[in-house]
């Protein structure tokens, strides 16, 4: 099992790769939200956590600022 910041850093590279084409569909956004619960995020912060993520990305943040934001989402 991957440790947390390691999900996260997952979480960040699949987001970015979303984005690749600089637009975020819905059908991705599913998939995201599908991956988030694959990597072990809870459940009842799922939705919070991918809207995050998406709008770091959207916004340029790089890793470490993606991590904290996504540690805040989730409180740890």
């Amino acid at each position: 099992m991957h440790n947390y910041d390691e999900r996260i850093e997952h979480l960040y590279d699949l987001t970015k790769m979303i984005f690749a084409d600089n637009e975020v569909t819905g059908i991705e956004a599913k998939v995201l939200r599908k991956i988030c619960y694959g990597l072990g995020f809870p459940t009842d912060n799922v939705e919070k956590v991918v809207d995050e993520a998406i709008h770091l990305v959207l916004n340029d943040n790089d890793l470490e600022e993606f991590t904290k934001a996504v540690k805040y989402v989730n409180r740890i």
